[in-house]
């Protein structure tokens, strides 16, 4: 009986020690309290005591917080409402434990040790609790259950068990435990914690996933999976829906690093050539030989590469640099596995840069933690996970978590580079960024990570991130990645847009990862009889985004491609995704976090009918020409669609906009008098020539004309308006002096600005001459203007009339003269 209340002799001094030591502090404490507090608010344990900071058994109790681990930690005064626990945090060897975390489990309610391992956690319900601690080098340790102040400790079963995860041992409240266990008086807790080995066994044989025949206990789909469910967010069924775990059975991979399309048809190896400059340099593929894309086995059949590292780090790990990774199989082909990830411990990267060092990708720039034979360790975001072997590890919730995998340098071309683009962007600022982890596995309600009947715990839904590592897959994940915004308008150069894409939503460039992924974006002008207007000025898409009558086909079309593009140094392939050769960047347009890229085009104006504009946003996992070598049936993804509808002019319609003239105008020296007029007198001649413009007038027609003279006046009279209008004025002068020919829209145009004053437009937009008129309008724009400077020919008057901000245009008229 005294063995199992008190343990070994060493185990019953300490415990006895400790008791001692607890009572002398508490009679001490009652007396002092007595004697200089009694009139002080609040009571605990019979003793009165203020609401200043005080130091019970060595423990700082005061008002104030910390944060590990994201969440408050409560480190309460004993006066404050609810219970108070005390007690300490010790090691093996029965010495207290600095900055350990001891969390009532699965809430946010935490305090941490003082240097020698004391800790008050207040403010606690009443009833049962479950309490936990962990420190760095430890397991974490518990569940200890209190009911009432009685604590009693469930802990890590010491029975043999090495489980993943060995089961809880209750027995009707009593305590279960053994030499590594200790046990908490009616107000005292002690907590102890357990080293795991810091030695990584590279002996370790690595726990599949998934259910493996005869060994049900050893695999992470029996506790964390519900295939009753389709919509589980457990992780393992999150995961088995994720890119990693089949990044190394992935077909598009293996027919890269093989040279095959997806039916298993080979590209012939790459044949060299002998140059007396360069020695052997590699041949282009020979156009008369059946091919099916790049391979990196095909350029270096002798060689396995680097890109198990990544793709299949669980073979990779014992031999990184000859891992043959179409040759997996068992647990190595689980590609990135739930063991692997929680087994990292440390991530290594060059002081300097931050970044991995020079071929250290994947696998070589991970340290392990792999236990020795007949234990577990698993590393996790959690701090009070237990029982089991399991330890909290921030770095699985920090970004340089995923930096081996996400930066890649070949040769001397950066080629992977999400870490990285992620690093020099805002978005790495601790105080106002975000972590790859935010984004990438997002919150989605899950508020528990095992099944409940194998011990999983209800939690706090922001504490548990989803292992659905959302990506290039979700088209609406692609969808909010940036924010598109599309401008159009007719002006004198014709129907003008822009396009203006913002990278307001990603931590990295967009597109990222593999260069062979690249955005489109194409713009289409369409007449009122879904024609294509012509594009006058602006950029086509290249040849490489597919030439050809596909729907998918869009070299040659108005728009922009967004693309990392690459080109083999030999061979010229242009864009390449053969980076394992000698290649070369040749321009990255790329859109980097919270930068913006604005295009701009020019198409053609009908003459009558609405204008619909549209743009539109996809998002290409490779290019075309190696999609179609090798057999990959990847539909664009679109990411953005914005149409407009412009109104232009109509011949024998109703205006767009006719509410806004008024016709009671009445202007002396016209005959008839018109609701709108430009008067010109060319002199000598002195006969007044009034050019009536009916308001629905073809704008390429003419009005009445008139020649001879010297000199010119021209006013303009328009009514009154019901609401307030922009006024634009012009003169388009003839081609070529002599001519009657039409004016081309290539003709310079003289307009009137808003200093009343003439200019030549030279490819500027026309500014309003007029602003926010509603009142009638009677102006001379020019009196006796001399003609003999002017060529001869026939000129355009342009009146145009809009609604004030908008920028369609509503009414035009227009008129001439002829100078000989």
């Amino acid at each position: 009986m005294v063995s199992l209340i008190f343990g070994t002799p060493r185990d019953a001094l300490f415990r006895a020690s400790a008791l001692l030591r607890y009572l002398f502090m508490v009679g001490l404490t009652l007396v002092l309290f007595f004697i200089f507090f009694p009139a002080m608010a609040g009571d605990v344990m019979g003793v009165t005591i203020s609401n200043q900071s005080a130091d019970v058994m060595g423990v700082t109790i005061s008002n104030q917080s910390a944060d590990v681990m994201g969440v408050t930690i409560s480190n309460q005064s004993a006066d404050e409402p609810g219970r108070a626990i005390f007690g300490r945090v010790v090691d093996e060897l029965g010495m207290g434990v600095s900055n350990a975390v001891v969390r009532l489990q699965t809430t946010p309610v935490a305090t941490i040790t003082d240097g020698n391992g004391y800790f008050t956690l207040g403010d606690l319900p009443e009833g049962e609790l479950k309490l936990t601690a962990w420190a760095k080098g430890f397991f974490i340790t518990g569940p200890f259950l209190t009911h009432g102040g009685d604590c009693l400790y469930s802990g890590n079963d010491q029975d043999g068990g090495n489980g993943p995860h060995d089961g809880v041992d209750m027995n009707n409240g009593d305590a279960i435990y053994d030499e590594y266990d200790m046990h908490c008086g009616d107000d005292f807790m002690l907590m102890t914690l357990k080293s795991h080995s810091l030695e990584d066994n590279r002996e370790y044989q690595w726990l599949s996933s998934y259910v493996q025949e005869g060994k049900e206990e050893d695999n992470c789909q029996r506790c964390h999976s519900n295939p009753d469910n389709e919509n589980s967010l457990l992780p393992f069924d999150e995961w088995i829906r994720d890119a990693h775990a089949t990044s190394a059975q992935n077909p598009r991979f293996l027919s890269m690093y093989l040279g095959t399309d997806l039916d298993g048809n080979q590209s012939p190896y790459r044949k060299f050539a002998w140059d007396r400059d360069y020695g052997l340099i590699p041949l282009p593929p020979d156009p008369g030989v059946p091919y099916y894309g790049p391979g990196f086995k095909l350029d270096f059949p002798a060689l396995d590469g680097n890109c198990a590292t990544c793709h299949a780090p669980l073979k990779a790990v014992l031999d990184p640099h000859a891992t043959d990774a179409s040759r997996l199989t068992g647990v190595d082909a689980e590609g990135v596995s739930c063991d692997f990830c929680h087994k990292i411990w440390d991530v290594s990267l060059d002081e300097t840069t931050k970044l991995p060092r020079e071929n250290m990708t994947g696998v070589l720039s991970y340290t392990y933690m792999r236990p020795p034979e007949g234990h577990q360790f698993f590393a996790g975001p959690l701090d009070d996970v237990a029982p089991g072997e399991d330890t909290y590890l921030p770095l699985q919730s920090e970004s340089v978590f995923c930096a081996p995998c996400h930066h890649a340098v070949f040769g001397d071309t950066v080629i992977y580079n999400s870490y990285g683009e992620w690093l020099e962007s805002p978005y790495s600022d601790p105080k106002t960024g975000q972590t790859c982890q935010e984004c990438h596995m997002p919150l989605r309600g899950a508020d528990h990570f095992a099944l409940p009947e194998q011990g999983g715990l209800i939690r706090d839904t922001s504490t548990l991130r989803s292992h659905r590592m959302t990506g290039v897959d979700d088209a609406l994940f692609m969808e909010e990645a940036l924010s598109m915004d599309m401008e159009a308008a007719i002006t004198s150069q014709g129907l003008s847009v822009q396009v203006t894409l913002t990278n307001d939503n990603t931590g990295h460039h967009v597109p990222t990862g593999n260069p062979m992924r690249h955005m489109i974006l194409v713009v289409t002008a369409l007449g009122h009889d879904g024609t294509e207007l012509p594009l006058v000025n602006g950029p086509i898409l290249p040849e490489w985004c597919g030439l050809g009558d596909d729907e998918d086909d869009f070299a040659g079309l108005p728009g922009m491609v967004y693309a990392k593009v690459l080109e083999d140094t030999w061979s010229r392939e242009y864009p390449s995704g053969a980076y394992w050769n000698d290649i070369r960047l040749i321009s990255d347009n790329r859109i980097a976090a919270y930068a913006s890229d604005k295009t701009n085009y020019i198409f053609d104006v009908p003459i009558d009918g609405n204008v619909r504009v549209v743009a539109n946003l996809y998002y290409r996992r490779a290019f075309k020409r190696i999609m179609e070598q090798k057999g990959w049936n990847i539909p664009d993804m679109t990411m953005k669609e914005i149409k407009i509808v412009i109104p232009v002019s109509h011949v024998g319609t109703e205006p767009p906009c006719p509410d806004f003239l008024d016709q009671e105008n009445d202007m002396d020296g016209c005959i008839p008098p018109p609701e709108t007029a430009l008067h010109f007198m060319v002199k000598p001649s002195g006969v007044p020539v009034c050019s009536s413009i009916p308001a629905m007038m073809n704008p390429m027609g003419f009005g009445s004309a008139a020649s001879g003279g010297q000199e010119l006046d021209l006013r303009i009279s328009l009514g009154c308006f019901t609401s307030e209008v922009d006024i634009f004025f012009a003169v388009m002068p003839p081609v070529s002096t002599g001519s009657d020919a039409s004016i081309s829209k290539d003709s310079n145009i003289i307009f009137l600005n808003s200093n009343s004053a003439f200019e030549l437009l030279e490819g500027r937009e026309i500014t309003p001459w007029k602003r926010g008129i509603s009142t009638q309008v009677d102006a001379t724009l020019f009196s006796d203007m001399p003609l003999s400077p002017f060529p001869g020919g026939r000129y355009r008057f342009i009146l145009l009339v809009t609604p004030s901000g908008m920028t369609a245009p509503c009414y035009i008229w227009e008129t001439g003269f002829k100078l000989p």
